[in-house]
């Protein structure tokens, strides 16, 4: 349907004035996991963002350069230089997105670190009130957006023999032990 011409069209937010041409806010994705950082650009480009992907931190802060990005969000456990360089040397608003259910684990005897590192955040958000009420020592207003996976669609099942038919990894790095999946 086509709107009446009295509506006006509203972009990030903002309605938008008859002959104004409108300037799409420009999200900055650092994220070196491809299934994550392309979900999170898929949706900001459906809400009307102008989403740039950067797989690793050279590449943001190249990219950062030519694009004068808006607002960034990055993982900030990245290789050289980490996140929170990556952060310095842009000095751009940022969005801290915490993942992990060992994170609290971990912010415990780093506290001054993570309240530093949340403090200098536009925002914090969690995927789950297991994580938003865990970390609200060290930042008080952390967002819950839940996960995009309904996990619900997903009832346990014990098993008495483990049979899969697609083996996932997200990633092959050490901690998270991937000859496990091939031990299966």
């Amino acid at each position: 349907a086509v709107p009446p011409p009295t509506a006006h069209p509203v972009l990030n937010g903002r309605a938008v004035q008859q002959g104004q041409q409108p300037r799409r806010k420009v999200v900055l994705v650092l994220e070196d996991h491809a299934s994550v950082g392309g979900l999170i650009a898929g949706l900001l480009r459906q809400e009307g963002y102008r989403a740039v992907r950067a797989w690793d931190p050279q590449e943001a802060l190249r990219l950062a350069r030519g694009r004068a990005p808006d607002l960034v969000l990055l993982d900030l456990s990245l290789a050289y230089p980490d996140g929170l360089e990556v952060l310095r040397r842009l000095r751009k608003p940022h969005v801290v997105v915490l993942r992990g259910g060992g994170l609290p684990g971990f912010a415990r005897g780093r506290e001054e670190r993570v309240r530093r590192v949340l403090g200098g955040a536009a925002a914090a958000v969690a995927p789950s009130g297991y994580l938003q009420q865990e970390m609200k020592a060290y930042r008080a207003d952390i967002a819950l957006i839940p996960n995009a996976l309904e996990l619900d669609a997903y009832p346990f099942r014990l098993r008495e023999a483990a049979r899969p038919r697609l083996v996932w990894l997200r990633t092959f790095h050490r901690v998270y032990d991937p000859v496990v999946a091939v031990d299966v």
